[in-house]
């Protein structure tokens, strides 16, 4: 019984450990704003008020989006996008 209780401690432990990692892992996000047009790549999207915060991983300045368009893209897109920039 004692060792039932170790079992059912070990993967209960195993499992929120593995849910914490796998919550954590970074999605990938294309933001187009429809005003100007312009693409923007992040990991992180903040909503406040309305409208779309994050930083653009491409040139590290700080953005805000009132109507931005959201995609999330695979981890190859993402850095495809980072290598296309920097050629």
């Amino acid at each position: 019984m004692k060792a039932d209780l170790k079992r059912v401690g070990l993967v209960l432990a195993l499992t929120v450990a593995t849910g914490v990692g796998v919550a954590g892992c970074a999605k990938h996000h294309r933001v187009t704003d429809p005003t100007t047009g312009s693409v923007y790549y992040t990991k992180q999207i903040r909503h406040h008020n309305g409208a779309v915060k994050f930083n653009d991983t491409r040139t590290g300045a700080s953005v805000n989006i009132q109507n931005a368009e959201i995609e999330k893209i695979s981890k190859h897109e993402y850095k495809q996008a980072r290598r296309d920039d920097d050629s």
